[in-house]
């Protein structure tokens, strides 16, 4: 059997879309599948994560991948992807990650016997906040694909009815931490994770935790990442004169040490598709944090349970209410954080294994993929 995967771009990229793209390249190599790899990367990128040396990777780019292309770039990069299809052994399958990348692909395959898949990464709630409508020519794509995968059961009311029979949901894994501490014995520390960009809505959790810090002055946040509104989310720190309490984190080789030390987990997001670090944090045994109105978020969060979502309209007020809720109720902590680490049983790599092979059409196997878990 012969698979593609597809996505815009790897290089450098250490989000949770190129992770997972990269687990399942390295999951199908190992269970004896050819697997391509194809993004629009320009030649020499070099991924984040560790990627099997059996895998083939074309980098088919050749101006920046997130930047504007003209007409005919598109057309020259559709014939760089029809050229893949058509020099070697036929494929059996083409994995898109996201329907973004779903016309490009399709016109690069068209009349060829390979079945296309759409792995959707993020809820359809992202068209509430981005500028593209939702029935653009992509999405109307998806009418035109084998088969789709969404990350929750939720996501699929937000699919056309026509679409639902197609529609297979595919989480992603989470592994089994390292064991870690009791969260008294941890620091009063709030982690969040994430690119430092207008989704992540970290402003605005810097400042709710402005506000909670006054109250709770031994507590501290560090948010890790990077991004273009780094400048400006470091300047919000400095104006509210949070520059002891508040940290801008750069993206670390693992998350498995902050989230030892850390007691909360926060995703103030305004979308998701299914949040990694969030899920991570809650196998560490974080108390998570979020809002009930962002998918994905309240997807993994019961309340009361294994953490605490505000149902109130995102604000900082609102926030910093249900953070110092989790705050000010240290006698359930460790009932929360329990109850947050069976996350893993729930998520497991075993059922992320078996539901890629149903939807592949693979025999089932009682074996855990050999993916690594870790950055470069």
């Amino acid at each position: 059997m012969r698979i593609a995967l597809a996505t815009i771009a790897l290089h450098d990229m250490p989000g949770g879309l190129e992770r997972n793209i990269i687990y399942l390249a390295n999951f199908l190599v190992e269970q004896g599948i050819q697997v391509t790899l194809l993004t629009f990367d320009l030649p020499g990128a070099q991924a984040f994560y560790p990627i099997d040396d059996r895998i083939e990777w074309h980098q088919l780019g050749r101006t920046p991948a997130h930047s504007a292309i003209s007409f005919g770039d598109r057309v020259a990069l559709i014939r760089r992807i029809r050229a893949v299809f058509t020099a070697d052994h036929p494929y059996n399958y083409l994995i898109c990650f996201h329907h973004g990348i779903l016309l490009r692909y399709l016109a690069g395959t068209v009349g060829l016997s390979v079945r296309v898949i759409c792995s959707e990464r993020n809820s359809l709630t992202i068209y509430h906040y981005v500028r593209a409508r939702k029935w653009n020519l992509n999405f109307l794509m998806l009418f035109l694909t084998d088969g789709i995968t969404v990350q929750f059961p939720s996501y699929i009311k937000n699919y056309p009815k026509t679409l639902h029979s197609k529609i297979k949901v595919v989480h992603n894994p989470v592994f089994l931490p390292e064991a870690t501490a009791e969260l008294h014995v941890r620091q009063p520390l709030v982690v969040s994770v994430g690119r430092y960009a207008p989704q992540k809505r970290f402003d605005l959790l810097i400042r709710a935790c402005a506000i909670v810090f006054q109250q709770c002055p031994d507590w501290r946040l560090h948010i890790i990442g990077d991004g273009f509104l780094k400048s400006e989310l470091a300047t919000l720190i400095d104006e509210l004169e949070m520059g002891d309490r508040i940290f801008l984190i750069p993206p670390k080789s693992d998350l498995s040490t902050e989230f030892s030390q850390a007691r909360i987990y926060c995703q103030p997001s305004q979308w998701e598709g299914f949040p990694n670090a969030q899920a991570e944090a809650m196998a560490a045994g974080l108390i998570p944090v979020g809002f009930q109105s962002t998918s994905g978020v309240s997807d993994l969060i019961e309340p009361g349970v294994n953490g605490w979502l505000c149902d109130e309209s995102p604000s900082p007020t609102a926030l910093a209410d249900t953070l110092l809720r989790v705050i000010n109720t240290p006698e359930q902590w460790e009932l929360w954080s329990h109850s947050a680490r069976q996350i893993t049983q729930r998520y497991s790599v075993k059922s992320w294994q078996q539901a890629w092979k149903t939807v592949l059409g693979l025999p089932s196997t009682s074996e855990q993929p050999a993916i690594s878990t870790t950055y470069r």
